[in-house]
């Protein structure tokens, strides 16, 4: 399963819309997802700006998406 995130046109930064899928169709893991980013903003980053929430959400998207992999931050530094 993988999760993608699209900016919604808007006049508001934060507001993003999340698909997740799997091969058999859509998925109803999106609150496994929300649960990551929640527990994400309480334990470690405590406060979020609407500014900056596009990028905590794609940072909690690439974790959702590479939870399984043993070599996240190779993964994370190939990226670079």
């Amino acid at each position: 399963m993988s999760c993608t995130v699209e900016r919604m046109r808007s006049t508001s930064p934060a507001q993003a819309a999340i698909h997740c899928s799997t091969a058999a169709g859509p998925a109803n893991t999106i609150e496994g997802f929300w649960s990551i980013i929640k527990r994400g903003v309480l334990g470690t980053f405590h406060k979020v700006s609407k500014k900056y929430m596009p990028l905590y959400v794609a940072e909690f998207q690439f974790r959702y998406n590479n939870r399984q992999n043993m070599d996240i931050f190779g993964t994370a530094i190939a990226g670079c």
